[in-house]
């Protein structure tokens, strides 16, 4: 049974990672822009956002338009793939060193561990020069984007002088300054909308500056311990997504999923130490926890932590008595052990036991004869067909080995 509470302690270090949300909205130009000006960088910003061609081209000065053609800009414009998140350890070092410390919010707490929620936001910036044409505020192309070369080069020398530790200057702090930049740059993909912080206008010149605030969600994972509470980073991080109504709850999700799925891998490494065995022999459905036990699945849990009621949370594919792996013909289709509500030692059936509603988000656990690891929205079949399990698959040798005597122990 979990609980919920509201803590404001600041805990150390991260152990569950959400990629940032990208929820900057359009906001009112700053104090004393000009709304011809915020709307010619707004509009600018969307279509660049958007690939654009025809709005962002429209935009441009006269004099950007005679130094790029437009196949060149169609050819800028071109949609890249989506940047990838940045990494836990990346995220965590670089989020020390925000200017607004980050601080611990909505607990939600388990019998052996607690999740804490931390967010942040950090904001990216851009620049954009426009010029007066007529009654019109269009883009100076090649002033904006030496501006906007240079603080990314700026922001990439401050983040290698903080990791070095080089001194920036007198009264400057590298380690806060340098690690921030390191955050800016890694966020700085994300950012998808922005709005007008400010302008500097002069006459038929503008420099107007675009904010985007990325709110940055963490995820700290604590565990119980004689002395307390600690930060526990040695389990798998995970990502939750920072726009769900109960983000902490997803990630222990998340936490129990990847958990039961490296319990299922380790399983199915034994059963494949079994198998190399005993002339690919599955093990016997009424006996196949002992059977597998001295093959390294002695120190295995067979709990799933996502499943409620005590006991063994996995069940054998009964229709796999007496059956060879090699005379499978869809061996990563065919279950091996599966989720089940029997709870009971060397638990089988042919899939009567399907937990309903399932114990995950996205479904239940299954191993499969492969040795590979799904999760099955729905049941699936547990039909054994037979056959060779692929071009090439070679048949074991004609000596048989009784179920349940391994010719062999491996060393």
């Amino acid at each position: 049974m979990t609980r919920r509470a509201h803590v404001l302690l600041l805990l150390g270090a991260v152990a569950l990672v959400a990629p940032p949300a990208v929820l900057c909205a359009e906001a009112v130009p700053g104090d004393g822009v000009p709304v011809p000006i915020a709307e010619t960088a707004l509009s600018y910003s969307r279509a660049l956002l958007g690939s654009d061609l025809t709005a962002s081209w429209q935009l441009l000065s006269s004099k950007s338009r005679s130094e790029i053609t437009a196949a060149e800009w169609g050819d800028a414009l071109r949609p890249q793939p989506s940047p990838q998140p940045p990494s836990a350890q990346s995220l965590l070092t670089s989020l020390a060193g925000a200017e607004d410390p980050a601080e611990a919010g909505e607990v939600l707490i388990a019998p052996d561990q607690a999740l804490v929620d931390v967010s942040n936001s950090v904001r990216i910036t851009q620049e954009l020069v426009l010029v007066k044409e007529g009654d019109r505020w269009l883009v100076d192309l090649s002033a904006s984007d030496e501006l906007n070369a240079r603080a990314a080069a700026q922001l990439f020398l401050d983040a290698v002088r903080a990791d070095l530790k080089v001194p920036s200057g007198a009264g400057a702090s590298p380690s806060r300054d340098g690690r921030l930049s390191a955050l800016q740059m890694l966020l700085a993909p994300q950012a998808k909308d922005y709005y007008v912080l400010a302008a500097d206008v002069e006459e038929d010149r503008a420099r107007v500056t675009l904010a985007c605030d990325l709110p940055v969600h963490i995820v700290l994972r604590a565990t119980r311990s004689a002395a307390g509470w600690r930060v526990d980073l040695s389990r798998p991080i995970v990502s939750v997504d920072p726009t769900s109504a109960a983000p902490l709850s997803e990630a222990m999700d998340s936490a129990h999923s990847a958990t039961c799925q490296e319990q299922l891998r380790q399983l199915g490494r034994a059963f494949a130490m079994y198998m190399a065995a005993s002339d690919d022999l599955l093990p016997d459905p009424d006996r196949w926890v002992e059977m597998v036990r001295p093959f390294g699945a002695a120190g295995i849990s067979l709990h799933c932590p996502a499943d409620p009621s005590p006991g063994i949370s996995y069940a054998m594919n009964r229709n796999l008595a007496g059956k060879r792996r090699s005379e499978i013909a869809n061996p990563s289709r065919t279950p091996l052990l599966f989720e089940s509500t029997l709870h009971t030692n060397n638990a089988s059936d042919t899939g009567e036991s399907w937990p309903e509603p399932a114990l995950h988000a996205g479904g239940n656990l299954v191993l499969y004869v492969d040795g590979s690891v799904g999760l099955a929205k729905v049941k699936p079949s547990f039909e054994v067909r037979e056959g060779r399990a692929g071009a090439g698959a070679v048949r074991p040798q004609p000596r048989r080995t009784p179920p349940g005597r391994p010719r062999r122990q491996p060393l």
